[in-house]
């Protein structure tokens, strides 16, 4: 238990430590291309990625069975790596052959290059995919760190230099394919492991019925998550569409920045102990715990502050994107701390009762995105908001179940982080109305940042959080030792 505790606890350190570095050049990006492209410019990409992004969910199906399965021979990862080589020069020329169907749905030519350009990646990304999942299956998560971090500000840098040249969105696709490049270079040079010229297909059939299953269940998560983007630039717009992916993006944060840093320590760690359900409850907690610890905080400090917020962050000519801002944060809370269930779910080899509960929450979920379009990017936000609400408590039963973890005891994990949060928020929210209104953005923010830290610091050690209580306990310690 110790060791792998240990590794854990060390997989979770360095993934925080990539993630607040990647996180800083996203920041950095984000600040400066919101500066120098337009809302039509982020709506095009935008456009592209809903392709884009799907395709490689089909490139990285057999991913996952790489981390789960316990045992693997050369014969399987070989296969599995020409395979995935396969499928990245059959994805590129698919998206470079459909690409004019693509801008002629969305009436807009431009789309044409930018997907071409972009489709490129899948070649480039096939050679680095199986070293991925072999540094995580071995818990190498400094490797995997140095990786990314690589990739992301390399990426920035060119997104940022080609868009200061007026390149315009053509700057944010070619970020895609400069990052695929930097994955590939670092990923062979931190994982030793090479490819034989074999394959079997006796060794994928052996690992198709997990992968399948993965696969489906990740492909419908992602149309769910992507069908808001595609009607509303169907519909309202390249202009809108680029608002709403703003605030979308806001909303991702905690997800692809937090929880999947600990997602990714997780999957293995809980596929080491599969065999314990116990153990596997125990983890879960503490790690859902120090999510919301974080999470919960961000959003709803999020939703206090918006308009400073977007003001600061995005620039005043994105002011449309408050009000969605709004409601899309409250989807990033509660996306933060369900979604570790999923590692539940594959580390239990539960895929089948996954699809069973996540197919009709997701059905409900478009349902959700369909209506509110009437009422434009804003009912679209709503709609799916709700939807997301409504269906939460269905992936947290069955998925606790798995692992003996009831509804109730869930949210009392959860209860003392929410209660110091939306107390926060609120004291916060109060303060805004209380700041001149004619202070700059930036001050008025950072007035309401520390208030709202203060605050927030003060409730946490009155209730008596569990994770606070760990952080400082783990704090004390390294002192001591120091």
């Amino acid at each position: 238990m110790s060791g792998i505790r240990e590794r854990t606890s060390s997989g979770l350190a360095w993934s925080a430590a990539n993630q607040v570095a990647c996180q800083a050049a996203i920041l950095f990006g984000n600040v400066v291309l919101s500066r120098l492209l337009t809302p039509q410019d982020f709506g095009l990409v935008a456009t592209t990625l809903i392709f884009i992004n799907f395709a490689v969910i089909l490139a990285q199906s057999f991913g996952s069975v790489v981390i789960q399965k316990p045992s693997l021979s050369e014969t399987h990862m070989s296969s599995i790596f020409w395979l995935n080589v396969a499928m990245g020069v059959l994805l590129t020329l698919a998206l470079a052959l459909g690409a004019p169907y693509v801008a002629k749905a969305y009436h807009e030519p431009r789309l044409t290059m930018l997907v071409r350009i972009v489709s490129v990646q899948f070649i480039i990304s096939a050679f680095s995919a199986l070293h991925f999942n072999l540094l995580a299956r071995r818990l190498e998560f400094r490797r995997l760190a140095i990786i990314d971090v690589s990739e992301a500000w390399v990426g920035v840098g060119t997104a940022i230099l080609l868009a200061w040249m007026h390149w315009g969105a053509t700057s944010i696709a070619a970020q895609s394919i400069t990052i695929a490049i930097t994955g590939v270079a670092t990923s062979w040079l931190m994982c030793e492991w090479r490819p034989k010229a074999k394959f079997a297909w006796s060794a994928i059939e052996e690992v198709a019925d997990f992968s399948s299953k993965n696969l489906i269940s990740k492909a419908a998560d992602y149309w769910v998550r992507n069908v808001d983007n595609i009607l509303i630039g169907l519909i309202l717009g390249q202009g809108p569409l680029g608002i709403y992916t703003r605030a979308y993006a806001v909303m991702l944060f905690p997800l692809s920045r937090i929880t999947r840093v600990v997602s990714r320590v997780m999957f293995p760690s809980f596929s080491l102990i599969q065999a314990e359900p116990e153990r596997v409850k125990e983890l879960f907690l503490r790690m859902d715990n120090a999510i919301a610890l974080i999470t919960f905080p961000m959003m709803l400090g999020v939703l206090a502050t918006a308009s400073d917020f977007t003001a600061c962050v995005f620039g005043p000519q994105w002011s449309e994107v408050v009000p969605i801002l709004r409601v899309l944060t409250v989807v990033g809370m509660v996306d933060s701390v369900t979604s570790l269930f999923a590692e539940v779910f594959l580390s239990r080899n539960a895929m089948g009762l996954s699809l069973r509960i996540s197919l009709p929450s997701q059905a409900l979920q478009i349902l959700g995105i369909v209506v509110g379009l009437r009422w434009g990017i804003l009912g679209v936000g709503v709609g799916y908001a709700s939807m997301v609400l409504a269906t939460a408590p269905f992936r947290c039963y069955f998925g606790g179940a798995l692992i003996g973890l009831g509804l109730k005891e869930f949210c009392a994990n959860l209860s003392g982080v929410l209660l110091s949060a939306v107390t926060m928020a609120a004291a916060v929210a109060w303060l805004g109305t209380a700041l001149p209104s004619e202070s700059p953005a930036i001050v008025r923010l950072s007035v309401e940042v520390a208030a709202g830290a203060a605050i927030y610091a003060a409730l946490l050690s009155a209730f008596s959080v569990r994770g606070y209580r760990e952080f400082l306990t783990a704090v004390r310690g390294r002192l001591r030792l120091s």
